[in-house]
Order: structure tokens, then C-alpha cells, then sequence
């Protein structure tokens, strides 16, 4: 009795010992993405997942590495694991969906429509999850904005989600404003749509230089010159905005 005791004992211990191993590894997992160290989330997440074991987490991190490192292929299956372990989670589905649309562009016009169509589907059961999913309403609105008719892209669509984007988040809203309005070639409503976006967050000097290529490729040559010079006020390492500005010299 005391030898079938001491056995129960130590396997109990072994048991949380190792329960508390794979926490402190889960940890060290999820600091890993949040501080962006790839090779780190992925080694880690290789040890979590490995013999296909692991949970829902687990293989959602190892993915989100994955795609850090883009690694596509591999990062469709880990991302796809945790989507069949952990169900309606709308952070898992359009983070899968985001992968998919990468390793769409991978592949070849005939190969990368179904997989296309895959991500839109991920990308609404994130909606249908979690209406208020930016992540997921931006891979709709660039979905609907980018694919053939055939594909079911859908110019009144990317509007819709535009208009959900700019509900959660009015920054946003303005940019997906910006990036259909130069898709349907309204050139001045894409510029006023930045400046909307500038008026709330002028920090970001890849929309000042955006708005100015805007400017610039319709004539507007001051506006841009102040455009770019304001790009390079914030990021004086801005190559592109260098030479844009040295071009209209």
C-alpha cells in the first residue's frame, strides 16, 4: 500500500511538474510575439507543438511567428490547428485568414483563388465572432476591393466594410477611405481623405509621403513638396521621400 502510495504521489508530481513547465513555456511563447523575437516564438512553439501536441495557443503563437518569418506555408497549417482546437475565436480566424492571403500571393493566379477564397471565408467567421474585429473588416475591405468579379471582389462591399472600419476606429476609416478612393481613381477625394486621417494622427510620415505621391502625380507639385518635406521631418531617414523631394527639385 505505501509503495502504491508513493507511486501515485510521484506521478501527481509529475504530472504538475510538467503542467508547469509548459505554463512558464506558453510565457515565454507569448512574450516572445508581443516582442516581435521570431526565431525565439518559433523554436518555442516547435517545442509546444511538436508530435502534434499542444494547445489552441500554443499553435496560434507558433503561427503568428511563423508568419513573422514568412514562413506562409507552415504557418496556414499551424493556424489552421488552432482554429480546429479553439472554435469562433475571431483573433485566431482572421489571423489564419491573414496568412492565407500570403501564401496566396505565393502562388500562381489558378492556385491562389481558392486559397483567396479560403481567407475571405476566415475573415468572416471573425466578423460573425466579433462584429467590432478591425483586423477582420480590413481583410474584407481589401478583399472586396483587390479581387475579380469573378472572385467575389465587390467595389460596394470594401465601402460597406470601410464604413465598419471607420466605425471602430476613425483613423482607420480614413485610410481604407483613401486607399478605395485611388483604387476607383478619385484622386482628390483619396488626398482629402489623408488629410482626414493627418488631422487626427500627424505622426505617421508614411501618409504624409503617401498623400504626396497622390499630389504629385496630379500636378499639385507645392503640396507635395510640403508633403514630402514632412515625411522627412519625422523620418529624416526616408529614402523614398528623399528622392521623391530631390525630384521635384
Amino acid at each position: 500500500m505505501k509503495r502504491l502510495i508513493s507511486v501515485t504521489v510521484l506521478v501527481t508530481v509529475s504530472v504538475f511538474a510538467s503542467a508547469a513547465g509548459h505554463a512558464g513555456e506558453i510565457d515565454d511563447l507569448r512574450n516572445a510575439v508581443e516582442t516581435e523575437d521570431w526565431a525565439k516564438a518559433k523554436s518555442i512553439g516547435e517545442a509546444l507543438t511538436g508530435a502534434d501536441g499542444g494547445s489552441g495557443e500554443a499553435y496560434y503563437l507558433f503561427g503568428k511567428a511563423l508568419i513573422g518569418l514568412k514562413e506562409n506555408e507552415a504557418a496556414v497549417a499551424a493556424l489552421e490547428k488552432a482554429n480546429r482546437l479553439v472554435k469562433d475565436n475571431a483573433d485566431y480566424l482572421a489571423d489564419y485568414g491573414y496568412a492565407l492571403i500570403l501564401r496566396g500571393q505565393e502562388m500562381n493566379m489558378f492556385q491562389a483563388g481558392p486559397v483567396y477564397m479560403r481567407a475571405m471565408d476566415q475573415y468572416k467567421a471573425a466578423v460573425k465572432a466579433d462584429p467590432d474585429h478591425l483586423g477582420a473588416h480590413i481583410g474584407l475591405s481589401r478583399y472586396y476591393m483587390n479581387a475579380p468579379a469573378i472572385g467575389g471582389g465587390s467595389m460596394k462591399k470594401a465601402k460597406e466594410h470601410a464604413a465598419q472600419i471607420a466605425r471602430i476606429n476613425p483613423y482607420m476609416g480614413h485610410l481604407e477611405a483613401a486607399l478605395i478612393a485611388e483604387k476607383e481613381k478619385r484622386f482628390d477625394d483619396a488626398i482629402a481623405a489623408y488629410d482626414s486621417a493627418i488631422a487626427l494622427k500627424s505622426d505617421e510620415a508614411w501618409v504624409y509621403f503617401k498623400r504626396g505621391t497622390l499630389q504629385q502625380a496630379n500636378g499639385k507639385v507645392e503640396d507635395a513638396r510640403a508633403s514630402f518635406e514632412k515625411t522627412l521631418a519625422i523620418d529624416p531617414d526616408h529614402s523614398a521621400a528623399q528622392a521623391a523631394l530631390a525630384g521635384l527639385e
